[in-house]
């Protein structure tokens, strides 16, 4: 079974910076959205960018001073690349094998976005699958504030490319199959994939004895409601929800190998 690096962007204006940092700094200890996070384990995430001290939005206002920009109440002031890979290449691995494979996905993107544009870089071991939050400013080489000129289509191409070839080979990780599936937001990917849980628990049921099927059922109802909790989220918000419809049809007609393409 073939291993594939995972990347992919998101971009955030300054009314979410907030959020995304509370997540990634686990500044709360529960969470309405993401049921996967053990918060137990929390204190095993690790920061590789060495800012941990700083607010998100501090580093943002700093560093947008210091090119004298003054962005739109709507502008994109942060993105985030989360780097992870399939969940079985981290079968068996050491916490210092983990540890340096985030290593040089950092030093992959702070070579490619500029170490003066780092927000953090948060690794995350208290979920699922171990993964990398790089928050950066995209910020041009000639010191602009332009989300859309760094992840645009060719762009992110670019990126996936770049990445295998800095990081993903030498793991011996195969690259995602280019031009499959548009990005979609974290939360959406979320529901999307949790909802695919469900349906195939679903098709497992008439397979099992009385109880299994006892087992199996309360986990469905379980699934259910994290998954209640994400939509109510998503359907509160126009923008998500219309990209949730978007992407809803052509998700789950894509099998596991075409997905990772993000």
């Amino acid at each position: 079974m073939s291993n594939y690096g995972i990347i992919r962007i998101e971009k955030f204006t300054a009314g979410s910076v907030r959020g995304v940092q509370i997540h990634d700094k686990r500044e709360r200890k529960h969470s309405n959205t993401n049921g996967d996070i053990r918060f137990s384990d929390s204190h095993k995430n690790y920061d590789l960018s060495g800012n941990q001290c700083h607010t998100f939005s501090s580093i943002i206002k700093k560093r947008l001073s210091e090119i004298n920009v003054k962005p739109r109440s709507n502008a994109i002031v942060m993105c985030q690349a989360l780097v992870t890979a399939s969940p079985t290449f981290f079968d068996n691995k050491t916490d210092d094998e983990i540890r340096q494979y985030f290593i040089d996905c950092y030093n992959f993107l702070v070579n490619k976005y500029g170490k003066e544009n780092i927000i953090s870089a948060y690794v995350h071991l208290d979920e699922k699958t171990p993964h990398l939050h790089f928050n950066f400013l995209p910020i041009t080489k000639d010191n602009r504030l332009s989300a859309r000129d760094l992840t645009q289509r060719g762009e992110y191409t670019k990126l996936q490319d770049e990445a295998y070839n800095s990081v993903f080979k030498c793991y011996k990780l195969d690259r995602g199959i280019k031009g499959k599936i548009k990005h979609i937001s974290t939360l959406n990917y979320k529901a999307l994939t949790l909802q695919t849980e469900i349906d195939r628990k679903k098709q497992e049921l008439a397979t099992l004895d009385n109880n299994q099927l006892f087992k199996m059922k309360k986990h469905i109802n379980e699934l259910s409601a994290r998954l209640n909790e994400m939509m109510s989220v998503i359907e509160s918000d126009p923008d998500l929800m219309y990209e949730y419809k978007k992407a809803r049809d052509n998700f789950f007609k894509r099998d596991e190998k075409n997905f990772t393409d993000r």
